[in-house]
């Protein structure tokens, strides 16, 4: 069974190297097209930029050597390019696929191994997991061919993004997310902190016990960050504007540039002091840092007397 897997996932891999490498070639021969690159600031040569866009869009391995990826970019491509960039995102889905399949089947094959590890852990997990020979044998060959541990699998999913035509002009913009998380009562709380350990525990459970038993508290799973997005405007396009995530360079099929903006990234005092903004519903700091715990400061669930924030426990 596993050999399957290691088989599916090897070709799916060949494939992407592949597609990468054909795709790296065409942009190699579009020199003679202009591109935006208002990040990359190490050289001016044609070469050495050229180069920094390969290595943003064809990247599949962690610490390649092939540098920084590049934030931002708009690559005038021939239609060769444009095709090998479909090949390649055709390849990245399909390899997504198979490693996602072989996730399930690790997964339903054996109980608890864990659902968010990286492929490599979990194969050897379930290598250590596995009582049977021949499908010890088979995990092993599955590690060995493929080097797991090196690979990007965020780079190998990812894909390249391709514009329509006509494009009239292009701003680049930073967004703000706003946090996610779920409510916990006090009740809800302690008994999370009571499953901590030593120290943390004890610290935890103290800082807990000085809010009422009707508090409410915000366990946070993602803070605010900035995306970089992009606002378009193009000629022929019903609705003509549109603003996508930009993750990298964008391939456009045109073959010269437009009007655009660019907009450096917020520096991280700035950041900070904008999400401190008088209306903030939680506190900046978490309150017990080991269960990412925070508490209101604005609103009907705010605790604001003896609770400052500074009551973390990292």
């Amino acid at each position: 069974m596993f050999m399957q897997w290691g088989t599916r996932l090897g070709e799916a891999f060949a494939a992407l190297e592949e597609t990468s490498n054909s795709l790296a070639q065409c942009l190699r021969a579009d020199l003679a097209l202009p591109m935006l690159l208002p990040t990359f600031t190490d050289s001016t040569d044609p070469l050495a930029r050229r180069e920094a866009v390969i290595a943003s869009l064809t990247r599949l391995f962690r610490e390649d050597g092939k540098g920084v990826p590049l934030e931002a970019g708009l690559v005038c491509a021939s239609t060769a390019t444009l095709a090998a960039a479909h090949a390649l995102n055709h390849a990245k889905t399909t390899f997504k696929c198979a490693i996602l399949e072989l996730r399930e089947e690790i997964n339903r094959r054996y109980e608890n191994l864990g659902h968010n590890l990286r492929i490599d852990h979990l194969l050897n997990r379930a290598l250590a997991r596995e009582c049977d020979i021949r499908r010890q044998e088979e995990l092993s060959i599955v590690l060995g061919n493929l080097d797991l541990r090196r690979l990007d699998l965020i780079a190998c999913y990812t894909q390249v993004r391709v514009l329509e035509p006509h494009l009239q002009s292009i701003a680049w913009t930073w967004a703000r997310t706003r946090y996610s998380g779920e409510r916990v009562t006090h009740e809800e709380a302690l008994k999370m902190a009571e499953a901590l350990q030593g120290q943390e525990k004890v610290q935890a459970i103290q800082v807990l016990s000085r809010f009422p038993g009707n508090a409410t508290f915000m366990q946070v799973k993602s803070l605010p960050t900035v995306q970089l997005r992009a606002n378009l405007v193009f000629r022929d396009l019903v609705p003509p504007r549109k603003s996508i995530s930009i993750a990298g360079p964008i391939l456009t099929p045109d073959t010269c540039l437009p009007r655009y903006v660019w907009r450096d990234k917020p520096e991280d005092g700035k950041s900070a002091i904008r999400l401190k903004r008088s209306d903030a519903q939680i506190s900046d700091r978490a309150l017990v840092a080991a269960l990412k715990l925070h508490h209101y400061v604005n609103g009907e669930n705010a605790f604001t007397d003896e609770t400052p924030s500074a009551m973390s426990t990292d």
